[in-house]
């Protein structure tokens, strides 16, 4: 998708594009000034964001066609100008959001950016949306995401395809996208049904934990069976079992995490959950 630097009669599109310096290659040394520059200018459209959120949103939007333009002329190793761009995005959503555009829209773009991003800019951008999004906001990337996420699953295997097509990869990606959404909702209940979907992983018990802590459920879980071993951890080397001293046992939550997500109906206790 090609996105072409737009300027028209608002004099702050003047402003962003002397601050990109149109034709001037930026090396890696220079880059962090020349993004410090950038930011200047990004937060006079921040500012307007509450006064004039359509004029603040297409500010933005003019701010990040000239970031892939410029994506060409600069050498980004150090990662900020990349982040930068990220920053804008979640800009963007909050001004949008606040000019009353409908969040289902808000979230497609959103969502055809990530699916076209040539140059990294949407890399784990979830993360940090989340967060710029508003409750609406987040339930439509949600519910889009959770399409996608199902229609992987249905998939069947293509073999040959390219890695960003093949439907195991795509389950992947989308799951991981899932979780980064409830553990933001702190939606203990979506996040453990999820994992029986698509199995549990390290990152898994920390999340849950952090659930349970703020929403004081620690308690509530039904026990583990007896000998029934977490999933997400491996069993320890013989050199570890006869190390000592031991090491010291995690915290409550985190142990009733590892309960959740093992011997028990992950189905079951999100269902206790939601009701309480």
């Amino acid at each position: 998708m090609k996105r072409k630097l737009r300027l028209g009669a608002d004099p702050m599109e003047r402003q962003i594009e002397l601050a990109f310096n149109p034709g001037v290659f930026i090396p890696d040394r220079a880059c962090y000034g020349f993004v410090t520059e950038l930011e200047e200018v990004a937060a006079g459209i921040g500012k307007l964001a509450g006064a004039d959120p359509v004029r603040a949103t297409a500010l933005y939007e003019t701010f990040l066609a000239g970031c892939y333009e410029k994506a060409e002329e600069l050498d980004d190793s150090s990662g900020s100008f990349g982040q930068f761009a990220g920053e804008l995005i979640c800009g963007w959503i909050k001004a949008r959001q606040a000019s009353g555009a409908e969040a289902d829209e808000t979230a497609a773009i959103l969502l055809a950016r990530m699916d076209d991003d040539p140059y990294g800019f949407c890399y784990q951008i979830e993360k940090d949306a989340a967060k710029a999004f508003d409750k609406a906001g987040l339930a439509a990337f949600e519910r889009q995401i959770q399409a996608r996420f199902e229609a992987a699953a249905t998939a069947k295997p293509a073999p040959g395809k390219a890695l960003g097509h093949d439907p195991e990869y795509l389950l992947r990606h989308w799951s991981e996208l899932l979780r980064t959404i409830y553990l933001a909702q702190k939606n203990l209940a979506a996040y453990i049904v999820l994992t029986t979907q698509t199995g549990v992983t390290a990152g898994d018990c920390y999340a849950v934990a952090t659930m349970l802590t703020k929403r004081g459920h620690a308690r509530q879980l039904p026990r583990r069976d007896a000998g029934a071993r977490c999933p997400c951890r491996r069993p320890p080397r013989p050199s570890a079992a006869r190390a000592s001293p031991s090491p010291r046992p995690p915290r409550r939550p985190l142990l009733e995490a590892r309960t959740a997500l093992s011997g028990v109906d992950g189905a079951r206790v999100a269902m206790s959950l939601q009701h309480r």
